[in-house]
């Protein structure tokens, strides 16, 4: 068997194992990632500028919750104003009648509380007392009625004197509370109207002390020992048409204020139109007139004759103010 030949043996390689990439060779897939919804952002394009209002998202749903609730809260009457909205008129139209009623009424009321029985003191002369019934009785040619009408007035009389000496001040009450009320109500008025009159006199007194009060040589309004300040020319003759105005019966002090601003600015006027023609004409004056006053105090004068009239302090005062060119 020596001749025989020994064929090799074959084997079928194995398979080689597949390739693992490594954690650093594995491509990395873009994440799909969903945007987080936020309120704020949305309500705010939807309504512009609603960012600017709160500092957070957490602010904005706490407002809303709180709008639902209280919608909530509401519906049943904004059903009952549905409801209510075509018949406005009518109820407004009932709500004025009735008020209109209660006021006749009480007017009404008012009138009865202390109204008598008919009466005239001559009645007493033509009435007799009858001897046989101890009551009155008309005289001859008097009315038959006469008697009777008498008789209420003096029950009527007899009954109120009773309840007052008993309660007066229960008596009095209901007739006397409207008509107190009403004085009360005015007075309380006229005290705080004349609280802001005053108010408004020191303001307008302050603003306008440029060119109302006098000044030191150090520039400050210059007082009077007897309180007040001591006027220039313009000022004084503002005080005076002032009080003028008040005299005439013109008490507002705003109107009181513009009309002696317009009266003071018209004497000014009159003055630069009486220079001599040859003159160069001055700028038109315009006054530093601010708020009005109230009651005329414009701050007081001093004591003593002045040595120059008024005009002339006045054309002086109003030239160093630069509101006035005297002639050369």
């Amino acid at each position: 068997m020596a001749d025989e030949v020994v064929q090799p043996e074959t084997t079928t390689p194995a398979p080689e194992p597949a390739q693992v990439p490594l954690p650093s060779e594995q491509v990395q897939q873009p994440a799909q990632t969903q945007q987080e919804f936020n309120l704020l952002s949305y309500v705010n394009e939807k309504i512009p500028g609603v960012k600017d209002r709160y500092q957070n998202e957490q602010s904005l749903t706490d407002e809303l919750i709180q709008a639902a609730m209280q919608a909530q809260q509401y519906a049943p009457y904004a059903q009952i104003g549905q409801r209510f909205a075509p018949h406005v008129q009518e109820f407004e139209a009932w709500q004025a009648e009735r008020a209109a009623k209660q006021k006749a009424e009480q007017q009404q009321a008012q009138q009865k509380w202390w109204q008598a029985p008919e009466y005239d003191p001559r009645w007493e002369k033509q009435v007799m007392i009858d001897p046989q019934t101890g009551r009155l009785a008309p005289m001859p040619g008097a009315p038959l009625d006469l008697p009777s009408r008498l008789e209420a007035y003096r029950e009527w009389q007899r009954q109120k004197l009773n309840d007052i000496t008993r309660d007066p001040i229960g008596t009095l009450h209901d007739g006397l509370a409207p008509m107190i009320e009403q004085i009360a109500q005015r007075i309380a008025d006229e005290r705080v109207s004349a609280m802001q009159q005053q108010s408004y006199s020191q303001n307008y007194i302050q603003q306008n002390l440029g060119w109302l009060a006098q000044k030191d040589v150090q520039g400050r309004p210059v007082t009077l020992p007897t309180g007040g300040y001591a006027l220039t020319p313009a000022g004084e003759r503002f005080r005076h048409h002032v009080s003028s105005l008040h005299a005439a019966g013109v008490t507002d002090p705003r109107m009181q204020q513009e009309m002696a601003e317009k009266m003071l600015a018209g004497e000014i006027a009159m003055m630069q139109t009486q220079q001599p023609a040859q003159q160069a004409a001055p700028q038109p004056v315009k006054l530093a007139f601010q708020t009005p006053t109230t009651q005329g105090n414009y701050g007081e004068t001093g004591a003593g004759a002045p040595t120059k009239s008024l005009k002339e302090m006045l054309k002086e005062d109003l030239s160093r103010a630069g509101l006035y060119q005297q002639p050369v």
